[in-house]
């Protein structure tokens, strides 16, 4: 068991909530690292805040131990442009002679160019430098862009504990000081100071490293040579900081060698111009043991910066402040561990404000918290004024007044989701009221139109898992009686197979949009079919929750039926208007066959013509053939069947059919081009579509026109179509009437149609647009009165190979079949031609015009190696059935079916059998026999 007061903390802890603990730490987390952001807002506050210590408590140092030569903007006027002839600079040295130590804040890098007669100016101030104690000043580039230049010799920084070169500025390019000059002085320092963000000179460098090499700055050499001393040391302390010894000075810098000067309220040094000095205005005595320093001020030749005290001083006043804060010791000092007790002291803040917010009454919380600030801010303060300690407040401060707003927007987003779920459910209760209120008062005047619209009604209520529905609604269903509990899985029970998935994404589809429409299949109790039409509508409590779905159902299968029907009835119709088009070409080619025929038969035919006329009647034949095959494909009635196929070859066959039904004073144009790409349809079905735009066409011109069919491959991007892929594009145009614009919309519903009454059902583009649609493709429509028409189908391309059907004519080969046939054909006339055939090619047959007949004979064992059979018998048995049979009882005996019709032949070729469709040549038929007798000898 824990102590009591560890048990109280806990108790403490536990009492805040995570979104509380979650959004202290964030916001402590965050303050800490805008706090270690460079040149960050936290950073320009505590400058701010150190600059206004200085303000209110600047350095007090009354004597005047240094002095400053001013080459000032009225010593340029009196003396002449800067720079003067170097004799000018001796001749300050030797007037300063009883200083102390001199400084020249001026760089004497080039040679004089203003020396000339053989007087060596550089000689001149070599010599007065060797008279006095003299320090130099050079130059740092921080781009590196200077030319590299010898190193002059330096005083030494000597390094104790850990190295300093990785924190101290680094250089590798310095503007040094001539070398006679250098070598003639006693020492030489680098005035260069790293700039601030604000530009403020807050802090200076004692010590820089220029290549490997600690260089000591310009105000540490002029404070060593005043100091008589000979060496300098910056030695690192563990706890991050630095001391810099000068003889036996000690100064605290930070881990980078830098002191803060302590500015004074009124400038400590004396300064006086260089004009007066140079004309002898200025007694010598007034140099004697002091530090003097020879810097410009003058406009465009010295630099002004800010400073703390938000003055703007020359760079050699500010480089003798801070010689002056180094001799007098009183440099302000930043201890290595502050940064590190001020984090600490934030996080603590801030974790204690989070574990205390709310616990005790506001008033008293607010002024603890200010109570807080005030004796951070005051402790700060009195820091610095005790001993010139730069300690932060700001970071703490903005901690505890960073985490109180955290914690107080916490608690009223809290406060206000509250408010707002209360406000949600009172608002959710009463609509719900109100809509329980006015759906009984409409419910009974709903179920009487219903009923007359012999519609079901069903309302389900997802809150509570009840529902509600009219006796109409179960009859749809079928139900016997009320079912136990109703809802979307006892609908989806009823629903066939096929269509389940479609159903469920329409429901999922509802609850997102609020609407709710489909159509499916449903199996009632006593296994009848229906097909229904639900439509419906989701309500929504204020949040978006579903709470109401409620809505019709309507028993559609009569109208699907009349639908199918009058669909058939244009079929029909269609096959008909082809068969009054095509007849009379078909006697055309009857008229070839017969003329050809009796002119082969005649005994005086020339021999050598005779080849002629056959070929002639075997193409009219064929033709005849072809044509035959077509209108059975358009006039058979089946569900879809999508196989690849070259969709050239189909609008090849319906150039054909439109060339020889349609009246002479309609041009027909076609584009087809041959490398169409492969596409997935019904082949019927597709012949069936192109066929009514077509005819649609001509209906449109009465007087005669123009028909252009064309094709092309396209890579198709339409959000309006829905499309996105490659596509074949079949284009039916004409430039007959067009269709009224007030039409136009609904072209493709059903029933609507332009035509007059009887002249067509009204079925034909919606016949065209669910061809298309269930193909996975989309069509377009586009028509202008007087202009004319354009339909657009895009059918969607596939990889697949085209199918290669087994009733492929043509091919060529040749096999050598032998065995026993037994042919199945219940015609005498075919079945002997068949025979004659087979005897051509030395085969033993058998013929049976019954179905059951073949079957005894192979029952009882005679021997048969493949049987030839039409599918279409009398007698009980047709010869699909006799495969079926054969195909379990004699599998080792191959079976041929042939018919004449499309459909059959279709069904046969889907149930695995080999087929030859009627009419058929010796050569076609000689090679499938072949085949089949060869793998069965194999």
């Amino acid at each position: 068991m824990p102590p009591p007061r560890l048990a109280g903390a806990l108790a403490i802890w536990h009492g805040a909530t995570r979104p509380r603990v979650v959004a202290t730490l964030l916001g402590l987390a965050v303050i800490l690292v805008a706090d270690a952001t460079p040149n960050g807002p936290l950073a320009n506050l505590r400058n701010w805040v150190f600059d206004a210590y200085e303000r209110s408590w600047p350095a007090m140092r009354p004597e005047h131990r240094i002095l400053i030569i001013d080459i000032d903007g009225d010593s340029i006027r009196h003396i002449g442009q800067w720079p003067w002839p170097r004799d000018q600079l001796a001749r300050l040295v030797e007037t300063a002679g009883a200083a102390r130590v001199i400084g020249i804040d001026l760089l004497l890098t080039e040679p004089d160019r203003l020396a000339g007669g053989g007087h060596d100016t550089d000689a001149i101030l070599a010599a007065s430098l060797r008279l006095v104690p003299v320090v130099l000043a050079a130059a740092a580039d921080p781009s590196n862009e200077l030319p590299s230049q010898p190193m002059p010799a330096t005083t030494p920084v000597f390094e104790a504990g850990d190295d300093p070169r990785a924190a101290v500025p680094h250089y590798r390019s310095v503007a040094w000081p001539r070398a006679a000059l250098a070598d003639a002085a006693s020492g030489t320092g680098l005035i260069t100071v790293p700039p601030e963000a604000d530009g403020v000179i807050r802090k200076m460098p004692t010590v820089v490293s220029v290549g490997s090499v600690l260089v000591p700055s310009f105000g540490v050499e002029i404070v060593r040579v005043a100091s008589r001393s000979d060496w300098i040391r910056l030695r690192a302390e563990w706890a991050g900081g630095c001391e810099l010894e000068i003889g036996g000075r000690v100064t605290h810098t930070d881990k980078a060698g830098g002191v803060w000067p302590r500015y004074p309220v009124s400038p400590a040094i004396l300064s006086v111009p260089a004009d007066r000095v140079l004309s002898g205005e200025v007694d010598r005595a007034i140099f004697r043991d002091r530090i003097v320093l020879i810097g410009a001020s003058a406009p465009g030749l010295g630099d002004a910066f800010e400073t703390p005290l938000q003055r703007l001083e020359s760079g050699v006043l500010i480089q003798a402040q801070l010689v002056d804060s180094l001799l007098a010791g009183n440099v302000l000092w930043r201890p290595a561990f502050a940064p590190a007790l001020e984090r600490l002291l934030a996080a603590l803040l801030g974790i204690i404000v989070a574990l205390q917010f709310g616990r005790v009454r506001d008033r008293v919380y607010a002024l603890l918290s200010g109570g807080a600030g005030i004796l951070l801010v005051a402790g700060s303060f009195g820091a610095f004024a005790a001993g010139g300690l730069l300690l932060d407040a700001t970071l703490p401060v903005v901690a505890l007044l960073g985490t109180n707003l955290i914690l107080l927007a916490e608690r009223t987003h809290q406060e206000i989701r509250t408010r707002r779920k209360r406000e949600s459910e009172l608002a959710n209760a009463l609509r719900e009221a109100e809509a329980r209120a006015d759906a009984e008062n409409a419910r009974e005047s709903l179920a009487i139109a219903l009923d007359a619209a012999q519609m079901g009604m069903w309302d389900a209520d997802l809150i509570r898992g009840t529902s509600r529905r009219s006796p109409r609604h179960d009859e749809i269903f079928g139900y016997p009686g009320p079912p136990p509990e109703w809802d979307h899985q006892t609908l989806l029970a009823c629903v066939v197979a096929e269509d389940q998935d479609a159903v469920a994404r329409s429901l999922e589809a509802g609850m997102e949009t609020g609407t709710l429409h489909f159509q499916c299949r449903v199996r009632r109790p006593d296994g009848g079919l229906r097909s229904i039409v639900v439509d419906g509508r989701v309500y929504r409590a204020e949040d978006g929750t579903p709470i109401r779905i409620a809505g019709v159902v309507t028993d559609v299968t009569e109208r699907r039926r009349i639908e199918g029907a009058l669909h058939q009835t244009q079929r029909l119709q269609t096959v008909g208007t082809i068969a009054a088009g095509v007849a009379h070409n078909f006697n055309n080619l009857l008229t070839i066959v017969l003329g050809n025929l009796d002119l082969a038969s005649r005994q005086g035919s020339n021999i050598e013509r005779l080849p002629l006329y056959l070929a002639a009647a075997t193409m009219a034949a064929e033709r005849g053939a072809n044509l035959t095959w077509q209108l059975l494909a358009f006039a058979r009635q089946q569900p879809l069947r999508p196989e690849p196929i070259e969709p050239s070859r189909q609008l090849r066959d319906l150039s054909t059919l439109i060339g020889e039904s349609f009246p002479p004073n309609i041009a027909i144009e076609i584009h087809i081009p041959p490398d169409l790409w492969v596409v997935e349809v019904d082949p019927s079905e597709l012949q069936f579509t192109l066929l009514n735009l077509t005819f649609n066409a001509r209906d449109a011109m009465p007087n005669g026109g123009v028909l252009r069919v064309s094709a092309r491959n396209q890579a198709v991007q339409d959000d309006r179509l829905g499309l996105a892929g490659r596509y074949v594009a079949i284009e039916i145009a004409d430039n007959g009437c067009g269709i009224p614009s007030e039409i136009l919309p609904r072209v493709f519903e059903p029933f609507v149609t332009t035509k007059e009454v009887g002249a067509g059902t009204g079925l034909g583009l919606s016949q065209v647009h669910g061809f298309v649609h269930q193909s996975g493709g989309a069509v377009d429509l586009e028509s202008e009165p007087g202009r004319g028409t354009t339909v657009r189908m895009y059918l969607p391309t596939t990889a697949k190979a085209p199918t290669t059907a087994e009733t492929s004519r043509g091919r060529k080969g040749g096999y050598r079949a032998m065995g026993t046939v037994l042919v199945v054909e219940d015609q005498p006339d075919l079945a002997n031609l068949v025979g004659e055939l087979f005897r051509e090619w030395q085969l033993d047959i058998k013929v049976a015009h019954r179905a059951s007949t073949a079957l005894e004979l192979l029952r009882e064992g005679q021997k048969v190696d493949l049987v030839f059979s039409d599918i279409m018998m009398p007698g009980g048995m047709d010869g699909l059935e006799l495969a079926e049979v054969m195909k379990k009882e004699f599998p080792e005996v191959p079976i041929l079916l042939t018919s004449g019709y499309g459909d059959v032949t279709g069904n046969a070729v889907a149930r695995g059998f080999h087929v030859v469709p009627k009419p058929y040549r010796m050569e076609e038929l000689r090679m499938r026999l072949g085949g089949l007798l060869s793998t069965r000898s194999t």
